[in-house]
């Protein structure tokens, strides 16, 4: 599993090299379309970076015109994030570009293989989620 995972992470970091965008910048605008009024520490574990390097992640999608910041309507305290049409468009090429990888990797195993394979690992991360909210369990 993880030598699938790596190689698909290549492949995809490859992709979007050339298309100027990281991974990480990636996974925020991913997080920034299915969140609303979403505060930047919020997002920043959501992608599983610093507080820190979210900042420069938020500055560089701001500059690149991928993102609006705004104050929260909840609370005006906090800069809420949102995606622009470039930003969508950015994704939306990511998403293909991912697409075309997947398709490529499973192009020889059979769709209800796929689908066997899908519900195992949902097994296996119900059992792990489970281990870690309980972690005498572990």
């Amino acid at each position: 599993m993880r030598r699938l995972f790596i190689g698909i992470k290549g492949r995809l970091e490859e992709n979007q090299r050339g298309e100027g965008v990281t991974l990480s910048q990636v996974r925020l605008l991913h997080e920034v379309r299915s969140k609303s009024d979403v505060s930047a520490a919020t997002l920043a574990r959501s992608c599983f970076v610093t507080p820190q390097s979210m900042q420069s992640l938020l500055t560089r999608a701001e500059r690149e015109g991928w993102i609006m910041r705004s104050k929260s309507q909840r609370n005006g305290r906090i800069l809420t994030t949102s995606l622009t049409p470039a930003g969508e468009a950015v994704l939306q090429r990511a998403e293909n570009a991912m697409a075309a990888i997947e398709a490529d990797v499973w192009q020889d195993v059979k769709l209800s293989e796929i689908r066997q394979i899908n519900e195992t690992l949902k097994i296996c991360l119900k059992r792990f989620n489970a281990d870690e909210t309980h972690p005498d369990k572990a």
